[in-house]
């Protein structure tokens, strides 16, 4: 979430961010779904955020010692419902969670990578201020 400060702060008109879930399906906002490199936890045993809970995961700090953030889920970020973010958000039409998995790559996927990637839809999801799927065209 401080990155998107940051950036909205700076006048981005444009944000990217990688979606992943955890054990139990929560979908937070993390650059990397291996924890080794995130914050605090960076050692070679610190794990993936699909091997948490959300509850696990919030627990986590992926900033620093001095400075201190928790990863952040996506629907913390629907909530804040400040007009910047709803703003770049609004401009997203499908978004894909999950880390592509080469081993579940599949060329008849829509929008995805990987048959473990999730496509939520984002115009539903603010609508309704929780997290929807997107149902794919049928052709």
């Amino acid at each position: 979430m401080e990155s998107f400060r940051a950036a909205i702060a700076c006048g981005a008109d444009m944000i990217e961010t990688d979606v992943h879930l955890t054990r139990d399906g929560m979908p937070v906002l993390l650059h990397d779904h291996d924890l080794a490199r995130t914050g605090v936890g960076r050692s070679a045993s610190a794990g993936r955020i699909c091997d948490l809970t959300a509850a696990e995961a919030a627990q986590l700090n992926v900033g620093t010692a001095a400075q201190p953030m928790q990863i952040p889920t996506l629907e913390e970020l629907l909530r804040e419902n400040r007009a910047d973010r709803m703003r770049l958000l609004s401009a997203v039409d499908v978004l894909v969670d999950g880390p592509f998995r080469s081993h579940e790559r599949s060329l008849d996927l829509l929008y995805r990578g990987s048959k473990n990637q999730r496509l939520i839809d984002m115009p539903a999801t603010l609508k309704g201020g929780t997290i929807r799927l997107y149902a794919p065209p049928e052709w």
